[in-house]
């Protein structure tokens, strides 16, 4: 009598998986640069082609140093929609982040803003695209 036996999920399709491998998907990542943060993230960084919602107290306080050395990484342009404050082209440049590769749009209305950021996710232009 022989003995069949039932397929892993994972070698059916590489998008099924069980609920223990969560945090072991095969998701492309950026290093986040922080070697402590990128062994928490599933696939060992900020996944690329993802939303990535960073909930900060208050607007200012560390959220670009937190993705800098990750953006830093990427080649293609990044695009800042209204950031809080005027973005520091020299600390950004010091973190890596070439001035050239920026492009800011400010909108004042939210809908605007969220049609920007549609747009430029749509066009696949840009590395990152970053909404505050």
């Amino acid at each position: 009598m022989s003995t069949l036996s039932t397929p892993q999920p994972e070698s059916i399709h590489p998008s099924l998986w069980r609920a223990s491998q969560l945090a072991l998907g095969r998701i492309s990542t950026v290093e986040t640069g922080y070697p402590s943060l990128s062994a928490e993230l599933p696939g060992g960084g900020w996944p690329i082609s993802s939303l990535i919602e960073i909930l900060a107290q208050t607007h200012g306080c560390g959220e670009m140093r937190l993705i800098a050395p990750a953006l830093a990484k990427l080649s293609a342009p990044i695009l800042l929609l209204s950031p809080p404050a005027e973005p520091s082209v020299h600390g950004l440049a010091y973190a890596g982040i070439s001035p050239e590769r920026l492009i800011l749009v400010r909108a004042q209305q939210s809908r605007d803003q969220l049609w920007s950021a549609e747009q430029a996710l749509t066009a696949g232009t840009c590395a990152a695209v970053l909404l505050w």
